[in-house]
């Protein structure tokens, strides 16, 4: 079987950036684990956080969202992904409504965007539900329910790390951990014996973050399946989640990543709503 041309839109969201494509648009036999690889690869590919396919909607939902990881492997939600995905709906005019549903592996979320002069998206506030501390839920192996700003000790190589964690689901698990200084920290050490530590057998995403104010933190991201990003949605939300449940955030909270700046604030509903930019880079087509 010869190679077939799929096109696809480049995008980012603070930073964390995607290959976007229809599921109407993948080739016959390609199978999109293989196509997330292939294109996610930033010397062989195009380069990217993953690969979204964005298809039709259903009876309660106007569209479908799909996020394959850089290693193929599918994530239940993607925060960033989001907004590029309503974004792209919106311009792309597979959605007319300012409000409308996106089906994700987390559930079905309503977002927001917001329409500049030019009539193009430049922002999008996305209701990312409520957030889930049980362990079973998360899934972590732990001895209480719940693992809320407990002591946790990990090995890196023959170094023994004693840290502070907060244990969370945004719809895929996250660990949250307070540090002195976000910038210096070496994200690639730490990440990933905490991501592949036994007592997730999900695997986790990791989020280091140091407090700027009362109202605003910055932090570092260590994704699952992905490494240090620039950005990550869910893990914005975590951290947000994670502050609040033990007394460190009140209902709005900003927070800076290494690919710019979000918000996020507390619903009526025990929602998190979080806005931040989407922005397309360019579009093209690849061989797979």
């Amino acid at each position: 079987m010869g190679l077939r041309a799929l096109a696809f839109t480049k995008m980012h969201g603070t930073g964390n950036d995607f290959v976007v494509v229809t599921r109407d648009a993948i080739p016959a036999g390609r199978e999109p684990d293989g196509i997330a690889i292939m294109a996610s690869h930033r010397r062989f590919g195009v380069g990217s956080d993953g690969l979204l396919i964005i298809g039709p909607g259903g009876d309660d939902y106007d569209l479908d969202m799909v996020f394959h990881n850089p290693d193929g492997t599918i994530a239940e939600m993607c925060g960033n992904g989001l907004r590029c995905v309503a974004k792209y709906a919106y311009d792309h005019h597979l959605v007319h409504g300012l409000i409308f549903r996106v089906r994700t592996g987390a559930g079905i979320l309503p977002v927001e965007v917001t329409v500049g002069a030019e009539g193009k998206v430049y922002a999008v506030e996305c209701d990312m539900g409520a957030p889930k501390f049980a362990c079973q839920d998360i899934p972590m192996i732990w001895d209480e329910d719940t693992a809320i700003d407990v002591p946790f000790t990990f090995l890196h190589g023959d170094h023994k790390h004693d840290v502070r964690l907060t244990a969370v689901s945004m719809g895929n698990p996250h660990v949250v951990i307070p540090v002195e200084d976000v910038a210096s920290l070496k994200v690639s050490h730490l990440g990933p014996p905490i991501e592949t530590h036994p007592i997730f057998p999900d695997k986790t995403n990791v989020e280091f973050v140091q407090r700027l104010s009362d109202d605003k933190v910055q932090i570092r991201i260590w994704e699952r399946g992905a490494g240090e990003t620039w950005s990550c949605g869910t893990g914005i939300c975590a951290v947000f989640a994670a502050l609040r449940a033990q007394g460190q955030a009140g209902d709005h909270l900003t927070v800076e990543v290494k690919g710019g700046t979000v918000e996020t604030r507390w619903s009526d509903e025990g929602h998190i709503l979080m806005k931040g930019p989407a922005v397309e880079v360019f579009a093209g087509s690849m061989l797979v």
